[in-house]
C-alpha cells in the first residue's frame, strides 16, 4: 500500500513542514504543485524528499494563459511548453507521474467550440506525453465537475480522450469528490479505466475526514481491488486559507485530518485489496 497526501496551501513556507512531517505521519509521498516552485523552491523540496525518504507526485492545474485548448497557436505554444516544464520540475524530483488538469485550464466552463477544443487539447498533449517518455514520466488526466471545466467531467470522457491522444503514457486520475457530482456510481468508472488508472485520490464529499461523510468507499475500493489497482491512494484536502474556493466550513486541525483520513485509507485497504 502506498499513500500520498495533498495538502491545498497558498504559500510555499506552509508545505515545509509537511513534507516534514508526512512521513512519521505515515504517508509515502507527497503530492505538490509544482507550476509555480522557483529553482531555489526545487532545491529545497528535492533535499527534504531526501531526508525524509518521500516520493513526490507532481499536480499541475493549468492557467487560463497556458490554454492548450485555444485557437491560438501562441497560446496552446506556451502551454504546450508550460506543460514540458512542469514534466522537466517533475524530473528534477526524481517523480514519476504527473497528475491534474493538464488538458484545459482550471475554470473555463464554456466554449463556442468543445470539438475543435478537445483535439487541439488532445494533439497538445501528444507532443507532452511524447516530452514525458524521455523522462519515463506518465501523466495522468484528472476529471473533474463540471462547475470547474466543460471538458472531461467522467471517466468515460477521459478514457475517449486517452483515445483521442494515442500515448502508453496518459493515464486516469479519479477523484472520488468529482465523481461523487458526476459519475452514477463509484465501482464502474473505475473497472471502466482498469489498467489506465494512474492515479486516484480519496476525498470525502464534504472534502472532510474520509469516512465521515456520504461517499460510498465500499464500491470504491472493492472496484480498485478487482482492477487490482497498485497506485498510490491519495488523500487530497484543502485549507481554509485557500482563495477562491469558498471554504468557510469550521474543520478540524489539518493534523487530525491527515492522521484519521490516513487511518481510514489503511483499514479500507486492509478490507479489499490487501493480498
Amino acid at each position: 500500500m502506498k499513500l500520498s497526501l495533498l495538502i491545498w496551501f497558498n504559500a510555499f513556507e506552509k508545505i515545509i513542514p509537511w513534507i516534514k512531517k508526512a512521513r512519521s505521519i505515515g504517508y509515502d509521498a507527497i503530492e505538490l504543485f509544482v507550476q509555480k516552485l522557483s529553482p531555489q523552491e526545487i532545491s529545497i523540496v528535492k533535499k527534504l524528499l531526501s531526508e525524509h525518504n518521500l516520493d513526490c507526485i507532481s499536480c499541475v492545474i493549468l492557467p487560463e494563459d497556458a490554454d492548450i485548448t485555444s485557437n491560438n497557436k501562441k497560446v496552446r505554444e506556451y502551454g504546450i511548453n508550460f506543460l514540458k516544464r512542469c514534466i522537466e520540475i517533475t524530473a528534477e524530483l526524481n517523480g514519476e507521474l504527473m497528475t491534474g488538469v493538464v488538458y484545459a485550464p482550471w475554470g473555463k466552463v464554456v466554449s463556442e467550440s468543445p470539438k475543435d477544443d478537445w483535439y487541439r487539447s488532445a494533439d497538445s498533449l501528444k507532443h507532452v506525453c511524447e516530452y514525458a517518455s524521455r523522462f519515463d514520466i506518465k501523466i495522468a488526466i484528472e476529471p473533474i465537475n463540471h462547475y470547474r471545466t466543460y471538458l472531461i467531467n467522467t471517466c468515460e470522457d477521459a478514457i475517449k480522450f486517452l483515445e483521442s491522444v494515442g500515448k502508453d503514457n496518459l493515464g486516469i486520475h479519479l477523484d472520488t469528490y468529482h465523481m461523487n457530482i458526476e459519475e452514477r456510481d463509484f465501482y464502474s468508472p473505475v473497472i471502466a479505466a482498469g489498467k489506465r488508472l494512474y492515479h486516484v485520490h480519496c476525498s470525502e464529499n464534504n472534502r472532510g475526514i474520509l469516512g465521515t461523510g456520504h461517499i460510498c468507499w465500499d464500491e470504491f475500493f472493492q472496484a480498485l481491488s478487482e482492477v487490482s489497482y497498485d497506485g498510490y491512494l491519495g488523500f487530497e484536502f484543502y485549507t481554509p486559507s485557500v482563495i477562491g474556493m469558498g471554504w468557510k466550513r469550521v474543520m478540524p486541525s489539518i493534523d487530525e485530518v491527515a492522521v484519521k483520513s490516513l487511518q481510514f485509507m489503511r483499514e479500507m485497504y486492509n478490507k479489499y485489496m490487501r493480498r
